[in-house]
């Protein structure tokens, strides 16, 4: 959830390699939502390598040996709060 000015979105971020779901969860983090939205490859069997969802918009990480870290929002600032 983006606040109230985009809302939900879709967003592959590309990290399934280095975070597991239960460590994202519940966390806030840096997105970029003014982005014009992007076909992405799906990975399911049936359709690999097809253009499938829709990505709308881009999570922001730090490149460390190339790895991505992620920076994580205090809970207290707002979804949808601009990062400046």
């Amino acid at each position: 959830d983006l606040g109230s000015d985009y809302g939900v979105r879709t967003i592959f971020a590309g990290v399934a390699k280095w975070y597991k779901p239960e460590e994202l969860k519940n966390k806030k983090f840096i997105f970029v939502a003014n982005l014009e939205p992007k076909k992405m490859p799906t990975f399911a069997k049936a359709t690999a390598g097809k253009m499938g969802e829709e990505s709308q918009g881009m999570m922001f990480a730090a490149d460390v040996e190339n790895k991505a870290i992620l920076i994580p929002v205090d809970a207290r600032i707002p979804e949808g709060s601009v990062v400046r």
